[in-house]
């Protein structure tokens, strides 16, 4: 799905944003590259062609894919992740670590939402590399003494986002 809009700058002096105006969906089972050369074709109707100094912001989900097209199809984009699907990703890590539904957890996804909102987002991927170099291959725990097997874990480095 592709969700294409323009925005109009206040006349008040505050910069502000409004819209969306001239709002379009386009939606298709086609492959996700096809979506981006829809949106890029649209963009030029409206005037938004690389080269015309104007900006261009696409938000996605995070998808590696995205990424890639919209660096295909719009080189001049400024290209954001939707911080709530971060967020998500965020909770799916912190189960790596702590149990679901824990304060521990909670806890620990109030620290990262602060770390995300004062723009040190490299700094929550430097601690989820750090934590996850830590994770044995195998998971934590430690093993039986009687046949050598290592105990289920809540931790697998297989769940973990990478």
């Amino acid at each position: 799905i592709v969700v294409m809009y323009t925005l109009r700058r206040s006349n008040d002096g505050t910069g502000r944003l409004y819209g969306p105006m001239n709002r379009r969906v386009y939606a298709s089972f086609a492959p996700k590259r096809h979506a981006f050369a829809i949106a890029r074709r649209e963009a030029d109707k409206r005037g938004f062609t690389t080269d015309s100094g104007k900006v261009v912001q696409i938000v996605t989900h995070g998808d590696d894919d995205l990424a890639t097209y919209g660096k295909e199809f719009f080189p001049e984009a400024l290209h954001t992740v939707d911080v709530m699907h971060v967020i998500e990703y965020l909770y799916t890590a912190g189960e790596c670590f702590y149990r679901e539904g824990s304060a521990e957890l909670a806890d620990w996804i109030e620290a990262q939402k602060e770390r995300l909102y004062g723009g040190q987002e490299a700094v929550i991927v430097e601690d989820l590399q750090r934590r996850l170099a830590g994770v044995p291959p195998t998971g934590p725990g430690k093993r039986d003494g009687a046949n050598g097997s290592p105990r289920p874990s809540i931790i697998s480095r297989s769940g973990c986002p990478r």
